[in-house]
């Protein structure tokens, strides 16, 4: 695995420029790429994920799985994420299965920097530490984002289970709508969304 150590304010941002260095070719990273862990965070949790991470040969070894906050997790589900990971890894080694592809896996554990000397797990991995890359800047993260969540991008078409996009000013299958002010027309502006998905068959009254 690769352990990066970083402030916590830049993870975020670090993980956006990992799927961005390949020619900006990756897609957004998908719910199983990714475990956030809290306190609450239990070893069941890491354990799914260390097996996804390791033993998915099928896609052969594409997903990039990033772990994130791993200073969490408490110290003895970290001292027992660590025995698991080694068991997979000797598992493998047992049945041989795979043994020229396993190394193929892509997996980043995310420390805080703040909390370093907390983790167990940043302990356990030190050997793994690896430099940070050069980060990209809020701007090249805004236009990546645009970028994956337009429809011409995902290629939907008007039969798509996911029409919405439709009623949007850029064709974006997400959109938020903040203001720090009172009164700005936010609500009209979701009622207004709202109007036009009903006129246009996309939403039922219900």
């Amino acid at each position: 695995p690769n352990l990066v150590v970083i402030p916590t304010h830049e993870m975020f941002s670090f993980v956006f420029s990992l799927y961005t260095s390949d020619n900006d070719k990756l897609p957004l990273p998908y719910y199983h790429e990714t475990l956030i862990c809290t306190p609450d965070t239990n070893l069941e949790e890491v354990e799914i994920f260390w097996r996804r991470a390791l033993m998915d040969p099928e896609n052969n070894y594409m997903y990039i799985f990033c772990i994130f906050n791993v200073q969490n997790l408490k110290y003895e589900v970290a001292v027992h994420a660590v025995s698991k990971f080694r068991s997979i890894l000797q598992q493998h080694d047992r049945t041989g299965k795979e043994e020229h592809n396993l190394f193929k896996y892509k997996l980043v554990l995310i420390c805080s920097e703040e909390k370093e000397k907390l983790s167990y797990i940043a302990s356990a991995f030190e050997d793994c530490s690896v430099q940070i890359p050069n980060q990209i800047s809020s701007m090249d993260i805004k236009s990546y984002l645009q970028r994956r969540l337009t429809a011409l991008h995902r290629h939907i078409t008007l039969h798509s289970r996911d029409p919405a996009w439709r009623v949007d000013s850029n064709g974006s299958r997400v959109r938020f709508v903040l203001s720090d002010s009172i009164g700005a027309g936010k609500s009209l502006y979701i009622r207004n969304l709202k109007s036009n998905m009903l006129n246009q068959g996309i939403v039922n009254e219900d």
